[in-house]
């Protein structure tokens, strides 16, 4: 689906790029990091100066637009005769599953140019929109008309990292309930940006023909330790070979401060010797060492890994997400809480096994479901299979002292193996586990693990892949979360897609 609408017909003859290059690639931006909406952006020539007071020719129409999450009317930058007109829209079931953009749309005066927004959004996202706006208004007003072509493509492939980095840097001030002041903010964009930079020198390097990982923490300074006062970072530590050995972000994190001052190598170990106790309750540590670490201590995480994606994690929540040249923005948090409001602690477990998928690389279907299925094998009901051999009370064959009984099938054997078939008691671990065989993993609304490698009969539509097949048909009868092997996690709901995150 088409994320980035652009009206056209009002620039004719004049390419949206020439109008707008820097604009246009911050909405298309904004677009990928919000999943579940599309952004609408149109040009128009006002008749009359909307400038003026009491100018109605040209307006931004704020109400009535169903799923509306954000409108901004201004004026595009180096060109006093047009105008950009905003809109940022969810799909209706995105925005139903979420409960955003509902009903609380902040209205403003005809007239009135400032953005409005939903009040229920979360931080990231209104972070998000403003800055988005904001950066790419700073750049296009400081760049020369008549640069070059080619410099004005180069800015347009740095803007992203840039928004990113300062989306960022509100956000770790914000975690941390105390205002920074512009000083310190853009400080820390300026590392985060800088660090972005060195990340993709690391992406292209071999060391003996290995792929390189490298993990960053940037928090303030300990009470007990200080910056070391030597070098700055990645300015100091560019040309070390053994700056992404030492900190491959998998069990090490170099540690710097939010001006890139180097402060220490954090491991596992190190992190306990630290004491005290994690800040949060969610399991972070299904993300692994560097949410922990960046929860741990208050920070930001930023991490390469061998694939050349990025992640950046906040106080241990997972924020944005690099793949493939494109940022994704990781409303893990609402989904979660999404469908904790409508399966509580199954809904919360699911989704945490999906998250951990996702993070280690595999795809899997894993569904919530009132009851199994109709058509599926009975090598794959789990619950069958201990059932007749396992509760206590259920009728049993009858065997010979010293024989072991015939099982139906031999899938079986391992069905009767696994330690349980409560979710909540086998854990997220477990869960995730089964999910990444071959086939789909399907548990009832009550927590029972019903089956798992299920083999769903679906028959793709168009391009669609065998495994987004099994999902949608799957999910006529549950709830249905599909992981792909390169991260993306999709949702559906009566055949129907949710959201992808």
């Amino acid at each position: 689906m088409q994320s980035l609408h652009i009206d056209v017909d009002a620039l004719k003859p004049m390419p949206p790029e020439e109008l707008d290059l820097l604009g246009i690639q911050a909405m298309q931006l904004l677009s990928d990091l919000i999943p579940g909406v599309q952004v609408f952006l149109r040009y128009v020539q006002p008749q009359e100066d909307p400038d003026f007071p009491g100018v109605t020719s040209v307006t931004s129409t704020t109400v009535n637009v169903p799923g509306l999450l954000y409108s901004c009317f201004q004026r595009v930058p180096g060109r006093r005769e047009w105008w950009r007109d905003v809109k940022l829209v969810m799909t209706p079931a995105s925005s139903e599953f979420l409960a955003l953009g509902s009903d609380d749309l902040l209205r403003h005066e005809q007239g009135n140019k400032r953005p409005t927004s939903r009040r229920n959004l979360p931080r990231e996202l209104k972070y998000a929109m403003a800055i988005c706006q904001d950066v790419s208004l700073a750049w296009t007003e400081s760049l020369d008309p008549h640069a070059p072509r080619d410099a004005k493509l180069a800015l347009r492939s740095e803007l992203p990292a840039w928004i990113i980095a300062h989306i960022t840097a509100d956000l770790y001030y914000s975690f941390l309930t105390y205002s920074s002041g512009r000083g310190k903010h853009d400080l820390l964009a300026l590392t985060i940006a800088a660090t972005f930079d060195y990340l993709e020198r690391v992406a292209a390097s071999r060391v003996e023909h290995e792929l390189l990982s490298h993990g960053v923490l940037i928090a303030r300074s300990h009470r007990s330790l200080k910056p070391i006062g030597l070098g700055s970072y990645p300015a100091s530590f560019r040309d070390l070979k053994r700056t992404p050995l030492l900190s491959n972000g998998v069990d090490s994190l170099l540690w710097i401060s939010p001006e890139g001052e180097p402060i220490a190598l954090v491991t596992r170990d190190f992190l306990k010797g630290l004491g005290g106790r994690r800040r949060r309750s969610e399991p972070v540590a299904n993300w692994g060492f560097a949410a922990v670490a960046s929860d741990r201590l208050r920070g930001l995480s930023i991490v390469l890994r061998e694939d050349g994606s990025v992640m950046l994690f906040g106080m241990g929540q997972p924020l944005f997400l690099r793949r493939q040249g494109r940022w994704r923005g990781l409303l893990w948090g609402p989904v979660r809480e999404a469908m904790h409001r409508r399966f509580d602690v199954v809904g919360d477990l699911v989704f945490d096994a999906a998250l951990k998928l996702s993070a280690s690389g595999h795809g899997g279907v894993l569904a919530i479901a009132q009851s199994v299925p109709d058509g599926l094998h009975d090598k794959d009901k789990t619950l069958v299979a201990r059932r007749a051999y396992l509760d206590r009370g259920a009728a049993r064959p009858r065997v010979k002292a010293q024989q072991a009984p015939r099982v139906p099938y031999p899938e079986w054997l391992f069905h009767c193996l696994i330690p349980g078939h409560d979710i909540r008691a086998l854990g997220v671990d477990a869960l995730a586990m089964l999910a990444a065989i071959d086939g789909a993993t399907i548990v009832t609304e009550k927590g029972e693990l019903a089956a798992y490698g299920a083999v769903i009969p679906s028959r793709p539509a168009g391009s669609e892949g065998a495994r987004s097949a099994a999902a949608r048909q799957l999910s006529e009868e549950g709830f249905v979360v599909k992981v792909s092997a390169d991260g993306p996690i999709t949702l559906f709901d009566h055949g129907k897609e949710l959201i992808e995150v």
